[in-house]
């Protein structure tokens, strides 16, 4: 065998594996075209390198977009043991959503799959999500907390909140509320948004801990910076009635309006039943369409406040008298008891 031949085959690897080193890095900074150039260097069958080229093609990080080609590397570097293409792919062939052929959704599952079972705490939880609803696999509660649980042990923040929503309402088992208080507070140590505001209505309501308005105002003013709309709504809620915080009108129906600005039908509702209240007519009026809104979302307490006040009016005409009815029945339906 010619030594020189053999050297070079014994040093190859380490080049690459410095090239792809570095590749990666700069991948994760978001530098594709650095990237990109120091795979000049990296081995083709490189199943990391695979995965940043197919990342980089894929969605035209880059480069230009060749999404087969870069669909093709992903499911090369998978089928290499590289948990984190498995998952990238799994996760492209979610977000073609109604376009994905029978066999792409398929191929999709074995992915997201594959980098579970490999101890890829992103798809353990995104596999267990896809349990709870039944999303191309059949709803299981025991496989969703599984696979959730897992992925919370390892320090994934949604799944943290999502194992806490589970224990909170009882979702496959008794509802605690006291674990779901352990569960939410490691998400929401790590700024999960859900996760402060869920915390934070615990604490409002006094479930699993003792009752504490300041701390709940606390918790849900940390998720309002992180941009939840239902926080906003609860805080302006709280500041509303003067709990936790000295009452402030102004404050709460600024807050309503942020969350409404997201489409966020209890804010919606709640703006609307404010703005009602006032005497003047261009006020009223956006009440009205905002209340109008929140029912055609669902929102229960919107449908039953609407179908009121439609059937309360004195010159209501027959359509008038009928959504109302219909309204009113939509609310019932759903639960909301006055109705």
């Amino acid at each position: 065998r010619n030594p020189a031949t053999a050297a070079t085959r014994r040093h190859a690897p380490v080049a690459s594996a410095n090239a792809t080193d570095e590749s990666e890095a700069a991948f994760r900074r978001g530098d594709c075209p650095s990237a990109f150039r120091l795979l000049e260097r990296s081995a083709a069958n490189d199943p990391r390198a695979q995965f940043i080229r197919g990342m980089c093609y894929a969605v035209g990080l880059g480069v230009e977009r060749n999404a087969p080609y870069g669909r093709s590397l992903l499911q090369a570097a998978s089928a290499a043991g590289h948990a984190e293409a498995a998952f990238a792919l799994a996760r492209l062939i979610e977000t073609d959503g109604a376009a994905a052929t029978q066999e792409e959704r398929l191929l999709g599952m074995r992915m997201l799959e594959q980098a579970a079972k490999a101890g890829w705490a992103p798809a353990q939880a995104r596999l267990g999500v896809r349990h709870f609803r039944g999303e191309d696999v059949p709803a299981d509660l025991r496989a969703a907390r599984r696979w959730l649980t897992l992925a919370a042990e390892a320090g994934q923040a949604d799944a943290q909140n999502l194992v806490g929503v589970m224990h909170e309402r009882g979702y496959g088992q008794k509802p605690d509320p006291a674990a779901a208080v352990g569960w939410y507070r490691k998400a929401a140590d790590q700024g999960d948004a859900d996760a402060l505001h869920n915390l934070a209505a615990l604490y409002e309501a006094g479930k699993g801990v003792p009752r504490d308005d300041a701390e709940a105002l606390k918790l849900y003013r940390s998720a309002i910076e992180r941009g939840s709309a239902p926080a906003m709504s609860n805080a302006a809620g709280m500041l509303l009635a003067g709990r936790g915080a000295p009452a402030d009108r102004g404050q709460a129906i600024a807050l309503y309006r942020r969350a409404a600005d997201l489409g966020h039908a209890p804010a919606l509702f709640n703006l609307g039943v404010l703005l009602l209240e006032d005497k003047a007519p261009d006020t009223r009026a956006e009440g009205l369409a905002l209340v109008r809104r929140a029912a055609a979302q669902g929102e229960p307490a919107a449908m039953n406040h609407l179908g009121t006040l439609l059937a309360s009016r004195n010159d209501a005409a027959a359509a008038d008298l009928a959504e109302a009815r219909t309204l009113l029945e939509r609310a019932s339906a759903a639960g909301f008891a006055p109705a």
